[in-house]
C-alpha cells in the first residue's frame, strides 16, 4: 500500500488486525470521527509505522451459512483456539462448496478410499470440543495441541480471552438462536431453498 506524503511505499507489517478495523481505518482516512459505537480500531497508525505492534487478539465466530453452527475462534501471532458446539454434527459444509470443483475431487476421492487422513479430518464425527494449533508450524491446522500437557498454559490464555470477548459482546449460548440447516452438511449440496425460522431456544426442526 502507498499514499504519498502519507504512508511510504513497501511496508510490511507482521501483526494482527481484524476486518472489523476497517471501517475505522476508511473513517479517519476520510476526516470523519469514528462513531461511538464503531468497536474496530484505525489501521492507519500501522499503515504510517509498520513496526507498531497489532492486536494482542483476534475473534471470529461461524453461525448459520446453510448448516447450523456455533464455532468461536481466537488468535494470536503464534496460536489459533477453536471452539465447537455441535460434536454429533459432521462439520457444515456451506452450499458455496457443492459447486467447487476441489470439492467434488475431495468427495470422490473419499468414495474412492484415496482420502489421506489429514484431509479426512474435515468430516469426523464427533468433532473436538476444542481445537489449538500452532500458526506457524501447522498453517494446515492439522495437528491439535488442545489435550497435550505442553500446551495447557497458551490454552488456558486463549479460553481466558475468549470468554472475555464473548462477555463483552454479549455472545449467545450455542443452545439459542438455532436453524435446520437446509444442505445436506457433508456434500454442501442443497435440498431445500427453504431458510428455515430462526429458533429462539433448543433445537430446530429439520426442514422438508
Amino acid at each position: 500500500m502507498c499514499w504519498p506524503g502519507r504512508i511510504a511505499g513497501g511496508g510490511v507489517h507482521n501483526g494482527l488486525a481484524s476486518v472489523i478495523d476497517l471501517a475505522p481505518t476508511f473513517a479517519e482516512v476520510a476526516g470523519i470521527q469514528k462513531p461511538s459505537k464503531m468497536v474496530g480500531h484505525s489501521l492507519l497508525p500501522v499503515l504510517k509505522d509498520p513496526s507498531l505492534p497489532g492486536r494482542e487478539f483476534i475473534f471470529a465466530e461461524r453461525n448459520w451459512h446453510n448448516a447450523d453452527e456455533h464455532i468461536r475462534c481466537v488468535r494470536t501471532r503464534t496460536h489459533k483456539l477453536i471452539t465447537n458446539a455441535y460434536l454429533d454434527r459432521p462439520f457444515g459444509h456451506p452450499a458455496d462448496c457443492s459447486r467447487s470443483p476441489s470439492w467434488k475431487d475431495l468427495l470422490a476421492a473419499k468414495a474412492g478410499g484415496r482420502i489421506t487422513g489429514d484431509q479426512l479430518q474435515i468430516f469426523r464425527v464427533p468433532r473436538p470440543a476444542v481445537e489449538l494449533y500452532e500458526a506457524a508450524n501447522d498453517p494446515g491446522e492439522f495437528h491439535n495441541l488442545a489435550d497435550q500437557p505442553a500446551s495447557s498454559g497458551i490454552r488456558k490464555r486463549l479460553e481466558q480471552a475468549l470468554e472475555t470477548w464473548r462477555q463483552q459482546t454479549k455472545d449467545f449460548p450455542a443452545s439459542r438462536r438455532r436453524r435446520a440447516d437446509n444442505v445436506d452438511r457433508v456434500t454442501g449440496v442443497k435440498f431445500t431453498r427453504t431458510i428455515g425460522p430462526l429458533v429462539k431456544e433448543g433445537k430446530p426442526k429439520p426442514l422438508r
